[in-house]
């Protein structure tokens, strides 16, 4: 695996024309994907992919969680039934789950319009984020993480389960879970080097995504994160980087957010390629079912 591309929607409908050729493109480029569950339904779709590509591309992986702006449909994070799909995975022989998310806050997407209705929703949102975390925790999972104007609250929520870990105060049937328990990725990360510091401190790396090919105010923030704490990522179908910009975004252009970092990193591309591969290898504890 030459590329990796650690966060994209390859079961959106905007790809039902053109999944199968994406996906031989990203055979033919060594690229590896994680496919990125955002409610119950689409994250039985994501492992679902993930299996059922294997024999075109068996560097395709999943996660599975709900995501904040969905929880105005689906207001409880289901534990039961998540539980049951990641078992049922793991059963399988063919594990292909590597993560829980995408989960976290969103204060961007709010639809109140009353600060009663937009506080409900926080509390929703919260609740449901908690729950994942918790889940995450127990199953010794890495959180894949939304947040969007919302860095502050996230931080201070994962603060809050790291203390309690680091006192021994959360497990299970007698088994005290370790603080390394609580680890992760924030994705498209677009806060502050202060955030940025703040999730590394908790032993979480961030992803950029081809926003960073035309945005320059992300250039010191790439800059601050050490390579080794980083990911590269597409968001696809969304923000498509340089030169592919107003087009539909696919797992291939991962290439070109690579190709950004290293020219901010300044270092090579075969050492920020190389580099980023291994990152999403340790996070995610993949398995590198091709050479």
């Amino acid at each position: 695996m030459k590329y990796i591309d650690t966060h994209c929607h390859l079961n959106f409908k905007d790809f039902d024309e053109d999944r199968d050729d994406i996906i031989d493109r990203a055979q033919k480029n060594d690229l590896g994907m994680i496919q990125i569950g955002t409610g119950l339904k689409t994250s039985k779709e994501v492992v679902g992919l993930a299996k059922n590509y294997y024999q075109k591309n068996p560097n395709i992986w999943s996660t599975i969680g709900l995501h904040p702006i969905y929880t105005t449909e689906e207001s409880e994070f289901r534990v039961e039934e998540f539980q049951k799909i990641l078992d049922e995975d793991i059963k399988s022989g063919l594990p292909k789950i590597v993560g829980v998310g995408e989960c976290g806050l969103d204060y961007f997407h709010l639809k109140g319009e009353t600060k009663e209705e937009t506080d409900s929703e926080k509390e929703v949102q919260e609740k449901v984020f908690q729950d994942q975390i918790e889940f995450a925790i127990k199953n010794s999972l890495p959180l894949m993480i939304h947040c969007r104007d919302a860095y502050d609250d996230v931080i201070s929520i994962l603060k809050e389960y790291k203390e309690k870990l680091t006192k021994g105060e959360m497990g299970n049937d007698g088994e005290v879970y370790s603080p390394e328990r609580l680890h992760g990725n924030c994705h498209f990360f677009a806060g502050t080097i202060e955030h940025a510091k703040e999730f590394l401190d908790m032993n979480f790396t961030v992803s950029f995504t081809g926003v960073i090919t035309f945005a320059e105010e992300y250039k010191e923030l790439v800059k601050f994160v050490p390579l080794e704490l980083m990911h590269a990522e597409t968001d696809s179908p969304y923000v498509a980087p340089v030169p592919f910009r107003g087009q539909k975004n696919e797992p291939n252009n991962v290439i070109k957010v690579v190709n950004r970092i290293a020219d901010i990193k300044e270092v090579s591309f075969e050492e920020a390629e190389k580099q980023l591969v291994e990152n999403a290898k340790k996070l995610y504890k993949l398995k590198n079912e091709i050479s």
